[in-house]
């Protein structure tokens, strides 16, 4: 399986999750903050794997901790249809499933940056103490939900076997781009310039 299908495909069920569930008004369910951050966490590790184009031995830690995630909080393993046959070999310890990948230029790594710095700055947000700014938590969640799509459709052997085409640099760019204000936008531009 290719390192970065699975692990794009699982940011981007992820992602759209969390984009679909938060609400940017009123009350959060009990719980929901503290299901978010873990998730988050968990993506943020994801993402932070995607940017080495080779196979590590943390590759294999973050998707056991993955596992072990999704097979814990329900709130988490409904959304994500992890292929049986590939979870049989996850839980044998066979995670040297993962194949490296190259790319033929550095937009992967300026995508996997962004969306690691927008997951970063999301969990500091839902780490205030008092007030969280749920109207920027959403913000963030509905900007980087495309993004990971740039890694999708380039493999068919991934967790979820997800069939989703991939899109173009240019395009997640610009669907990221178009969730956001303009102060936002221009504190985000700097990592893909």
């Amino acid at each position: 399986m290719d390192k970065k299908s699975v692990f794009g495909e699982l940011l981007y069920i992820g992602l759209v999750v969390e984009k679909g569930r938060c609400k940017s008004k009123g009350i959060w369910k009990l719980g929901y903050k503290r299901t978010l951050l873990r998730h988050l966490t968990m993506l943020y590790e994801i993402s932070e794997c995607i940017q080495d184009e080779e196979v590590s031995k943390k590759d294999s830690i973050v998707l056991e901790e993955f596992i072990k995630l999704w097979e814990t909080d329900m709130n988490i393993k409904k959304f994500y249809p992890i292929k049986k046959d590939v979870l049989i070999k996850l839980k044998q310890k066979e995670y040297d499933l993962l194949e490296s990948s190259k790319n033929k230029n550095n937009n992967h790594l300026k995508i996997s940056r962004l969306i690691s710095t927008i997951i970063k700055d999301t969990i500091e947000l839902l780490n205030k103490p008092i007030f969280v700014n749920k109207r920027m938590v959403s913000m963030l969640l509905k900007a980087s939900h495309n993004l990971p799509r740039y890694y999708l459709g380039q493999n068919d052997q991934t967790l979820c076997r997800l069939s989703l085409p991939s899109i173009e640099y240019k395009d997640a760019i610009e669907y990221c781009f178009a969730y956001m204000d303009e102060e936002t936008r221009r504190k985000y531009q700097t990592l893909v310039n």
